[in-house]
C-alpha cells in the first residue's frame, strides 16, 4: 500500500515555500504568481482548476526527480 500525503493548497504552498519559490511555481503550473501568493494566504481558494494544475506540476516534477541517478 502507497503512502502519500494530502494537503490543501494553502498548506502545501505554505509548508513548501522555502523549497518553491512562487516565480517556480508559476512556471511549473501557468498560475500568475499573484494568485498563488494569495492560494498561500486566506484570501482566496484556488478552483478545481486550478488545484488540477498544482496536481499535474507536482506529478511531473516528482517523475522527473525519481529517475534522477547520481554517479
Amino acid at each position: 500500500m502507497a503512502s502519500f500525503f494530502i494537503f490543501d493548497t494553502q498548506s502545501f504552498l505554505n509548508h513548501y515555500s522555502t523549497i518553491f519559490t512562487m516565480a517556480a511555481l508559476e512556471r511549473m503550473t501557468g498560475i500568475d504568481q499573484r494568485q498563488i501568493s494569495c492560494y498561500s494566504s486566506v484570501l482566496r481558494r484556488p478552483r478545481k482548476a486550478q488545484i488540477a494544475k498544482f496536481n499535474s506540476a507536482i506529478r511531473v516534477l516528482s517523475q522527473e526527480l525519481s529517475q534522477i541517478e547520481f554517479r
